[in-house]
């Protein structure tokens, strides 16, 4: 005998989605391969930890996560939905922030500052802009979430 599925196990099905899926993701910067056929499940409100070796692919991986790189193979799907991330600003849409391990941005700011760093000073100085931009700007013109 073949059961129907109620709207309940259906909904527990979706809930059961990762909200972050990458799958077969490839990376090489010329002859070195970073990645190959990386699969990586994070599910939505979950902590989650990447660990490895140092030259494991953690950062290769973060950063093509974040649009930073871009993969030469795969796909990254985001609720379910297969996603291009071309640049950080793609990332930065669907909600992904990546926290660097270095201080270099602006190391008066916390964390959490430091993420929406660029939302702050796209909103002071009135135009978009890429964390990395707003750092690197020309004195005259850089914004410190101090001033």
């Amino acid at each position: 005998m073949q059961r129907e599925m109620t709207a309940a196990v259906a909904q527990n099905s979706a809930a059961d989605e990762p909200l972050l899926k990458v799958r077969e993701l490839d990376k090489h910067f010329g002859a070195v391969q970073a990645l190959y056929h990386v699969d990586l499940d994070l599910p939505a409100g979950k902590v989650t930890a990447l660990a490895g070796d140092n030259g494991a692919g953690k950062s290769v991986l973060t950063k093509c996560i974040a649009g930073i790189y871009q993969p030469d193979h795969g796909q990254i799907y985001w609720q379910g939905q297969p996603v291009h991330i071309r640049n950080a600003r793609d990332s930065a849409h669907l909600g992904i922030e990546i926290v660097y391990q270095d201080l270099a941005l602006a190391d008066n700011l916390d964390i959490v500052q430091n993420m929406f760093l660029c939302s702050w000073a796209a909103n002071a100085i009135g135009t978009a802009c890429s964390t990395r931009t707003a750092w690197n700007a020309p004195p005259a013109k850089r914004w410190r979430a101090s001033e």
